[in-house]
């Protein structure tokens, strides 16, 4: 068993049974905790976003808006980057 499974059976997070590692239901929320704090890091940066477009006083292409939104929603690029799309 590797040193990192060991610090996760200790940690609580998994188990070994018959040779084979399983995720606690402890394992399980922290897993979900962290998605879900993504989730939430994504929604509040489309949420900057808008009100950055929605503040901006020059015509933008919405073609550009769409592209950028959708890839700052996908995680692909960052607030910065998705503004950066814009001019």
């Amino acid at each position: 068993m590797s040193v990192d499974a060991l610090v996760l059976q200790w940690m609580g997070l998994v188990v070994e049974a018959h040779g084979l590692l399983t995720v606690t239901p402890l394992g399980a929320a922290v897993f979900h905790r962290a998605k879900q704090e993504i989730a939430e890091g994504r929604l509040a940066d489309v949420a900057a976003f808008a009100d950055a477009v929605e503040a901006t006083s020059s015509e933008i292409d919405r073609h550009r808006i769409s592209h950028a939104l959708r890839r700052l929603a996908q995680g692909t690029i960052s607030l910065d980057e998705a503004a950066d799309l814009l001019s």
